[in-house]
């Protein structure tokens, strides 16, 4: 019997004989990622071409290279689990499909984790409860500053998501990544508890399949967590030096300018990160002549090995300029500037004077430029500024 192009198309998509047509310039070709070391660019000419599938395995690790989520056609709405060949429509055969997703899933995650914080990570929202993470722009970059910097401080607005974000970030580092040990050093012990506690929040809410592939959990106390791949989370206040003597891969210091002892902290922390474990170091200001203003200003200016990173309170995708000025009617000027900067000056500004030279802010903001993701990104030296274009 006769059959139109569509039908038959649909039919090999279905059975998954092929995927479906892309524009292999505009969305890719549909390769496997060892493929895509081979491929030579092909120019500005948009062709639609459709991939045969040799055998199932294949059709996985295509999709998984090339998520069909960015398939740009009228074919997707018709994609669906269905009868394949050598897998002939059993449920054992269905089983095993399933499970071929699930390692491909499970691949795509070790490798990108704003994926993973997207699709799989869940966080609690004061309004709407149980949600994904919404990863927003600002946070996705500083994921990657993370990556790309042992020695890490982020200058930050209050309440922009930050400690939400360390919570999974460590969380990502320890479940996929084996021998991993992560030291949070917090301000008290109750802070210390509850940033270990949004980790286990979103742990608590992965899908079963990633659950029961990924490493178990060996310990479940209040300030740590200890997996069976080696990897593990302590969450401790600063007072109680528990960096001291360790090997650590990592070590978060969260809100570093209020610690009761932010020198000591340093002292216990910095031979961990010179044998080659990370730091990542955040704070909301807490006026000028401090330990943490010191190690702001010395980065600043290139005095020590700190990357710095300023966030103002446009960070926070939901917030607008009506937001700014109602908080503006309920707060002293030198609080609005602390907790709700707009730039590095206005955090620093309780002492009564500016710690950055204006002109010389002037003539680096000159320099600034727009990114696709509508942030303004300034960057001098060792610094990285971040606001709302």
């Amino acid at each position: 019997m006769a059959r139109s192009f569509d039908k038959w198309m649909a039919e090999g998509i279905n059975r998954g004989f092929c995927g479906p047509p892309v524009c292999a310039v505009h969305d890719g070709n549909p390769t496997t990622e060892a493929e895509d070391a081979e491929m030579w660019d092909v120019g500005e000419v948009c062709f639609h071409v459709v991939r045969m599938y040799e055998d199932v395995k294949t059709k996985i690790a295509v999709e998984e290279n090339h998520p069909p989520s960015i398939w740009r056609n009228t074919w997707t709405p018709k994609l669906r689990l269905v009868d394949i060949p050598e897998l002939n429509g059993t449920s054992e055969g269905m089983s095993r499909l399933a499970e071929l997703r699930q390692e491909a899933e499970w691949r795509r995650c070790v490798k990108d984790e704003s994926y993973f914080l997207r699709k799989h990570w869940n966080i609690a929202h004061p309004a709407y409860g149980r949600i994904l993470f919404d990863l927003r722009n600002a946070q996705s970059f500083a994921l990657d500053h993370w990556d790309n910097n042992r020695y890490s401080l982020t200058l930050k607005a209050r309440q922009i998501g930050w400690t939400t974000l360390v919570a999974a970030h460590q969380f990502w580092l320890a479940f996929f990544h084996p021998d991993q040990n992560i030291i949070d050093l917090s301000r008290t012990e109750r802070e210390a508890v509850l940033l270990l506690k949004k980790t286990k929040y979103g742990a608590s809410h992965l899908p079963r399949w990633m659950v029961e592939r990924g490493p178990k959990s060996l310990v479940e106390h209040q300030q740590r967590m200890v997996f069976d791949n080696g990897s593990q989370i302590t969450s401790m206040p600063s007072a109680s030096d528990p960096a001291r003597g360790e090997s650590a891969t990592l070590i978060v210091v969260d809100e570093w300018a209020f610690l009761p002892n932010p020198e000591e902290a340093w002292a216990s922390i910095e031979p961990v990160a010179d044998v080659g474990g990370r730091i990542i170091g955040l704070s909301t200001a807490n006026g000028s002549g401090n330990f943490f203003h010191h190690l702001w200003t010395g980065a600043s200016a290139g005095n020590n090995r700190f990357v710095t990173m300023f966030f103002p309170w446009s960070a926070s995708e939901d917030r607008d300029e009506s937001w700014y000025e109602a908080k503006k009617l309920s707060m002293l000027s030198w609080q609005l500037h602390q907790e709700y900067p707009s730039s590095p000056e206005q955090a620093f500004i309780r002492s009564g004077n500016p710690v950055f030279d204006l002109d010389m802010l002037g003539e680096l903001e000159s320099g600034c430029y727009v990114g696709r993701s509508g942030w303004l990104a300034a960057t001098s030296g060792r610094s990285v500024e971040w606001r709302a274009a």
